[in-house]
């Protein structure tokens, strides 16, 4: 009789217990702007723009090394071409039907936005901006009011 008593409960721990998540992952879904990403992007320069308080350029400053992004939903390969370092990040292109942006998620799960203002078969060009971005000048640094960043890529 004892043992009758626990079949009920073993009925009930093994329906509610399971070796296999029974969810399928959810198919990737490619957007028309994903297909024009996907694929070897070099971003072969950078120009960062510093804005005093006055509205005034304070400092500028362009980088020409080439940094490699390869993308593939959802995640973008970078290579530095110098340091030869390597990451993978998840990229996501939120529907928007005015404007076009790129939200870069790194393994601690911190974000980066970035607005992509042109987009051709083989140029591509983001820009961000960023309040009281700091740049070096001698030994200290200095904070400006803003910082105005423009990437620049070329398809390989």
């Amino acid at each position: 009789m004892k043992h009758l008593f626990l079949l009920p409960i073993l009925l009930i721990l093994f329906t509610f217990t399971s070796c296999k998540d029974d969810e399928e992952a959810e198919p990737i879904v490619e957007t028309a702007l994903d297909k024009e990403l996907k694929g070897e992007w070099a971003n072969y320069e950078t120009i960062s723009v510093y804005i005093d308080g006055n509205d005034q350029v304070a400092h500028t400053d362009t980088s020409r090394v080439e940094v490699r992004h390869t993308f593939n939903k959802p995640n973008m390969k970078i290579l530095h071409s110098i340091s030869g370092s390597e990451a993978t990040v998840k990229y996501a292109l939120p529907d928007t039907s005015a404007t076009r942006y790129i939200v870069i998620t790194d393994s601690e799960n911190r974000q980066d936005i970035f607005e992509i203002t042109t987009l051709t078969e083989t140029e591509m060009v983001w820009e961000k901006i960023l309040r009281y971005a700091s740049y070096k000048s001698g030994d200290s640094y200095i904070t400006s009011r803003r910082g105005e960043f423009t990437y620049k890529f070329r398809k390989l």
